[in-house]
């Protein structure tokens, strides 16, 4: 956990390299541990990838979200996942899928994610206006501006309800 933490200040300071070394380190202690069925070595795995995904490795990005997510839809329905572990999962699965090109089969996790987002309160829903907007680039993609446009509005709705400060990922949607 002391790992995933240094990781988060790495990132948050845009310092990739060294974030990438504290997530590998939590995901071989967790490994160690726990083993690659847990949901906390998954959490490592999903992190990882997340970051991976920032630095364009797109490649190994899917292997670990793949490997993470499986873990996720085992896990959740028997409560050893929190809602939002999950929906971030969702969302980063769809976000490959479009990386690679196949918008389509993209809307499947963000749908899915939208189911699980009533769960989520507080700064998590910021996962949901993500989805939203994610789910938005998708339709917008496929040529169904009108579903685009209303997924944006549902996204920009979503931000401005947070708790706090507006948030920077208002701007895209």
């Amino acid at each position: 956990q002391l790992h995933r933490t240094i990781e988060e200040t790495y990132l948050y300071q845009a310092r990739f390299d060294l974030a990438d070394h504290h997530l590998r380190a939590a995901l071989d202690t967790y490994q160690q541990l726990v083993g690659e069925q847990d949901p906390e070595f998954a959490r490592s795995a999903d992190l990882l990838a997340a970051l991976l995904i920032l630095k364009g490795d797109y490649f190994n990005a899917q292997s670990l979200s793949e490997q993470a997510l499986a873990v996720y839809r085992r896990e959740y329905p028997r409560g050893r996942v929190p809602a939002s572990w999950y929906v971030a999962g969702l969302s980063e699965s769809g976000l490959l899928k479009m990386t690679a090109g196949d918008i389509p089969s993209a809307e499947v996790p963000f749908r899915e994610a939208l189911d699980i987002g009533p769960k989520l309160v507080g700064n998590d829903r910021a996962l949901i206006a993500i989805v939203l907007g994610n789910l938005g680039k998708a339709r917008e993609g496929q040529g169904d501006f009108n579903e685009a446009e209303s997924l944006y509005r549902q996204s920009i709705e979503v931000y401005r309800a947070l708790p706090g400060r507006q948030r920077l990922e208002l701007g895209t949607s």
